[in-house]
């Protein structure tokens, strides 16, 4: 081969290779979002990045959490991916499987050692919060257990207790209250979890707090 012929073909490779990097990446995150586990598979044992990002920041982990993929989110954690990588609004693989309703998954990424108190940017929301509002009374105790603040607070300074009061979850009333939850905790705007549970027409609810100590 002629020293022309060389110089070109190393000139392809070099711009080539960032582009074939750049796909394989991309794909990986198509891959993980659409619950193709074969793919994923293949894609991580030919290299590619397995924290890379899209435009909004997320990760393949995180984008499988969102989709509800537990083979995959499980294949993800195991070959290393960063558990506590957060996208452009913040959130978390944690956040984002409660948010999807993919309970199944908590459990994964708290073995994992994922941050239970991880805010998201845009209201301050923990994952205990996302719990409380959608009544999942199993993962507000596996968060609860994990280390998850009871009485962590919004932007507007809302607790996990006044939202689930809000909503008129009893159970998780319960639970947060028997771990200690402030029941006379007030928001920014001077509203508590008897207001949230009284504006809601949640009886129940009212007079666990009441049994709590809740003042009037």
């Amino acid at each position: 081969m002629q020293y022309k012929q060389v110089m070109v073909l190393l000139l392809t490779l070099a711009i080539s290779i960032p582009a074939w990097a750049e796909n394989i990446n991309a794909n990986l995150l198509s891959a993980a979002l659409e619950g193709d586990t074969v793919t994923v598979q293949t894609l991580l044992n030919a290299g590619a990045d397995i924290n890379t990002k899209n435009k909004d920041g997320e990760t393949a982990l995180v984008l499988a959490a969102f989709a509800g993929h537990r083979n995959i989110v499980q294949m993800l954690l195991e070959h290393g991916s960063d558990v506590n990588t957060k996208c452009k609004a913040g959130q978390t693989a944690l956040m984002n499987a409660i948010q999807s309703g993919h309970t199944n998954i908590v459990q994964l990424l708290l073995d994992k050692g994922t941050d239970v108190n991880a805010k998201e940017y845009t209201l301050g929301w923990t994952a205990l919060m996302e719990a409380a509002m959608k009544g999942y009374t199993n993962v507000v105790r596996a968060l609860l257990n994990a280390g998850a603040d009871v009485n962590a607070k919004a932007n507007n300074e809302k607790t996990a207790l006044m939202f689930a009061a809000g909503y008129g979850q009893v159970d998780i009333v319960q639970v947060l209250l028997a771990k200690g939850a402030d029941v006379n905790a007030k928001s920014k705007n001077g509203n508590d979890a008897l207001m949230a549970a009284k504006s809601g027409d949640h009886a129940e609810v009212t007079a666990l707090l009441k049994q709590a100590g809740a003042k009037e």
